[in-house]
């Protein structure tokens, strides 16, 4: 037993030592992060802007963060002034890469994109085609395809240097207007979609710098020669850039941007005036809406149905409607119902006649319900959407009046009653 025992123990032991070395050859093949990048050796971006520069370059802007500019949340002010939380690089180049390596050179920090809010794209360059400049976009590994991407009105750079008080920075800013609908924003992959995609055209948002419209606070007393501090410059969201294929042909206005989110389905536009008469009207704010396309055949004759449901809330009075009465709720229900078909209208005029672009997906439409017809007239496309007939029916719901039905410092006898709302709409 004495044997057998020592054998035993002998053989545990051996185990051991050949644990122990297995466990030591591996730690000696270990060599630690030798590829690590720390966060400070990082210039990350936020914002890029691209503009079209002389000799067919292209110049890229990029917006960075500051660190030693930002103040961290809940810390106590210092003595010293901050200066801009975020700085602007420039460089041009033959092509993106080429700008974005000159704009290495500048920088002791290595360029990071993972984090990029926002692609500007100035006017000039995006009628050229911005389809090598997405290239760059979709073959990096650090971008990222949900990064907005939106067309200023004259260059894009300048987009970068305005300000938003409000916000750290232009392009966190851009990003938190992209999220309240105010245009037909696109990410990068969205677009990408319906570049390459069937039966429809790219849109996507317009950005402008308009000056904040009122001074800052303290600011009354400064002279004149200092307007521009008392109301600087800053971006602003409205309007839409309508592509042919990764060419820009044409802007829309704020009214004809509205046109074709109604058509769509996609949310945007919280507020629309109803008109009663040339001095009144009556605001809405819109709850929610959607939409659907239906492609038919009459005949030979392709046509296209466009069926909209909108729910809304009386938000304004201006009027002085009686909103207590049904009769009125209906009325305005029709006449909402008549100003956004109204809108889509326009909007689809203009396409047919300026742009022949088919920016609201009927081409697509016609393709998922009709696959044959449109293998037919795929080619054609463009010319049979300039002559298509678009119906278009807009059922709308107003589901509330507020906390009050009576407009305020109106009596009972002052208040428009359906009578004589119908009268006003019929003279309308």
């Amino acid at each position: 037993m004495g044997g057998k025992e020592g054998r035993q123990a002998e053989m545990n032991s051996t185990r051991r030592l050949i644990y122990l070395g297995f466990c030591l050859s591996c730690a000696l093949t270990l060599t630690g992060c030798w590829d690590r990048i720390e966060v400070n050796d990082l210039a990350i971006v936020q914002g890029i802007a691209l503009d079209h520069a002389p000799d067919g370059h292209i110049e890229v802007t990029i917006s960075i963060p500051v660190p030693s500019e930002i103040t961290p949340p809940g810390a106590t002010g210092g003595g010293a002034q901050l200066g801009p939380p975020a700085t602007n690089k420039s460089a041009a180049g033959r092509t993106v890469t080429e700008a974005v390596i000159r704009l290495q050179e500048k920088l002791s920090r290595r360029i990071y994109w993972a984090h990029n809010a926002v692609i500007l794209i100035g006017e000039d360059l995006a009628r050229e085609g911005i389809g090598p400049v997405l290239d760059f976009f979709t073959r990096n590994r650090q971008s990222r395809l949900s990064s907005v991407i939106a067309v200023t009105t004259g260059k894009a750079r300048d987009v970068l240097a305005s300000t938003l008080p409000v916000e750290l920075n232009v392009p966190t800013g851009i990003q938190e207007m992209e999220r309240l609908h105010p245009a037909p924003f696109a990410d990068v992959k969205t677009f990408l979609q319906m570049m390459l995609g069937e039966g429809i055209e790219p849109t996507t948002s317009l950005v402008h710098v308009v000056t904040g419209g009122a001074p800052e606070p303290g600011t009354l007393q400064l002279p004149s020669s200092q307007q521009s501090e008392r109301d600087p410059a800053q971006p602003a969201v409205f309007g839409a850039a309508v592509f042919k294929g990764d060419r820009l042909v044409t802007m829309l206005s704020e009214r004809e941007a509205a046109g074709i989110l109604f058509a769509k389905g996609q949310f945007g536009p919280l507020f629309i005036p109803v008109s009663v008469d040339q001095d009144r009207w009556v605001g809405m704010r819109l709850l929610r809406y959607t939409s659907r396309y239906r492609p038919r055949l009459e005949g030979d004759q392709l046509r296209m149905e466009v069926h909209v449901s909108v729910e809304a809330e009386l938000l304004e009075n201006k009027a002085g409607v009686d909103a207590d009465d049904p009769r009125v709720i209906k009325l305005l229900e029709r006449e909402l119902e008549k100003t956004i078909g109204a809108t889509i209208r326009s909007t689809v005029t203009k396409m047919q006649d300026e742009a022949q672009a088919d920016i609201f997906g009927f081409g697509a439409a016609v393709r998922r319900r009709m696959p044959i017809l449109w293998r037919e007239i795929s080619a054609s496309w463009d010319e049979i959407f300039a002559r298509l007939p678009v119906d278009i029916e807009v059922k709308a719901a107003i589901l509330r009046t507020g906390l009050t039905n009576r407009p305020q410092p109106l009596t009972r006898g002052e208040v428009l009653s359906a009578e004589r709302l119908a009268e006003l709409l019929r003279e309308e």
